[in-house]
């Protein structure tokens, strides 16, 4: 039987107790949720239901997100959402309408309203050269 370089390590390090059984699958659990959230976050799913898709009940989830995330998982949901929309944004013309739906709003006023609170432009103006007039008004705002 073969063995890989990294599974050797493990072993190695399991025998001389650097890594317990435990902090390994602690490991592999929290890469298996960052994974699964970064497929899923545009899903038009509850907390409740990322953690029931995820095979956990919902206080176990919150629990674990928090210990991996230091978030909630609504606000790191909400703040992916909307950090993927800015991206969109920034580097092609697209429909609101569309863009709030494809990440996983309710609606289009759901979004804008996120939107405008966190980046203080609303996403009609975000893309492209109406970015700069976002920035620019902020700036007096903040005089």
């Amino acid at each position: 039987m073969e063995f890989s370089r990294g599974s050797r390590q493990l072993a190695l390090w399991l025998y001389l107790g650097k890594m317990s059984i435990e902090s390994i699958y602690n490991r592999n659990r929290s890469w298996r949720l960052k994974e699964f959230m970064s497929e899923k976050f545009s899903q038009h799913w509850t907390v409740e239901e990322f953690a029931l898709n995820y095979g956990l009940s919902l206080s176990a989830f919150k629990r674990i997100f928090k210990e991996n995330f230091k978030s909630s998982p609504k606000s790191w949901i909400n703040n992916r959402r909307l950090e993927q929309a800015a991206i969109i944004l920034s580097t092609r013309n697209v429909s609101l309408v569309n863009l709030a739906l494809d990440l996983g709003f309710a609606d289009s006023s759901q979004f804008s309203k996120a939107f405008k609170k966190k980046y203080n432009c609303p996403p009609s103006r975000y893309s492209g050269k109406l970015r700069k007039t976002c920035y620019a008004d902020n700036s007096k705002a903040n005089e």
